[in-house]
């Protein structure tokens, strides 16, 4: 009777049954790492674009001053008024400044508030602002003011057809 002798030790097959089993393993993991890593930079580089697309605020904005009225107060003014965006973008943080000037037109103090929250297209919003006089620190005596708009934060909305990636 001839007896078969396998060639072969327990270590190469076991090697052999291994390889079989972890090549297509190592396919799948380099194809799945392939498209992840394809995917983020995709939604890296949109992220990217999103942050550098920016406009600075100017005369070109929209952004106006409906009406303001003030509203002296013992020892501080108060200005009461109204924004609007008669622009095509959207703005926020946008910063309001009041000058105070004495009776020979010189300038006692700046005052500066914030409106907060977006101000869309064809919007208004109502603000009041205080120059921050109190009976211990009154303001200094003004004849007039001024008051104007000095700058805006550009928000950078989605367009409707964009799906957010």
């Amino acid at each position: 009777m001839i007896e078969q002798v396998s060639t072969q030790t327990p270590f190469r097959t076991g090697l052999k049954f291994g390889l079989g089993f972890s090549i297509p393993f190592v396919v799948l993991y380099v194809i799945a790492g392939a498209l992840i890593n394809v995917t983020s930079r995709q939604a890296s580089k949109q992220l990217f674009r999103d942050s550098f697309i920016t406009k600075a605020y100017g005369p070109n904005s929209g952004l106006k001053l409906n009406w303001h009225k003030p509203d002296r107060r013992s020892a501080d003014l108060f200005v009461l008024g109204q924004l609007s965006n008669a622009g095509a973008d959207t703005w926020e943080w946008v910063k309001i400044q009041v000058d105070l000037y004495d009776k020979s037109d010189e300038l006692v103090r700046v005052c500066e508030s914030r409106s907060f929250g977006p101000l869309h297209p064809g919007e208004n919003r109502n603000f009041s602002m205080s120059c921050g006089g109190s009976s211990e620190d009154p303001l200094p005596t003004f004849e007039r003011y001024e008051i104007r708009i000095v700058d805006a934060t550009y928000v950078n909305e989605p367009k409707p057809d964009d799906d957010g990636a």
